[in-house]
């Protein structure tokens, strides 16, 4: 695998966590699933949603061998349709599901040829634009293209 792949791969790991939680929300007065997006995207989302990125690496832990930092983010966002409380559920789901103390396993198991040896939280923040609710989680992974037994 090459360099590059690490970003979609642990991306794809990710997503592959949050779709497992198959979180539903409201749009224009109807339920539906909540929304997974992978990547840095320029088309407009419809919320309700969660993103996750990973869009920046830095250099390899040890030189030469495929290991590297990698930084992202999980990010919540509902619609003015929904309550307060219902963005804070979603948000403490997606949450949850990131902070288990097994996740580099689950990360790892969920891609093939990659592996996960950490995650570390960098921190949160939450806005409110108008009516509708944003959260985001930042996160740096310890990360490979290769599948380790």
């Amino acid at each position: 695998m090459a360099y590059n792949d690490i970003l979609g791969k642990a991306e794809e790991a990710l997503a592959s966590i949050i779709e497992a939680l198959a979180l539903t929300g409201e749009r224009a007065g109807d339920a539906v699933d909540v929304d997974i997006v992978t990547g840095v995207e320029d088309e407009e989302r419809r919320t309700p949603f969660v993103a996750l990125q990973v869009d920046d690496t830095q250099d390899e832990v040890v030189k030469g061998t495929g290991i590297f930092r990698v930084h992202g983010r999980a990010i919540i966002e509902s619609n003015e349709g929904e309550t307060l409380s219902a963005h804070r559920e979603r948000v403490g789901a997606v949450c949850d599901a990131l902070m288990y103390d097994d996740i580099a396993e689950q990360l790892s198991a969920a891609v093939a040829d990659f592996h996960c040896y950490e995650m570390k939280w960098l921190g949160s923040k939450s806005s409110v634009d108008g009516n509708s609710m944003r959260s985001m989680f930042e996160f740096q992974l310890v990360a490979c293209c290769a599948t380790i037994t």
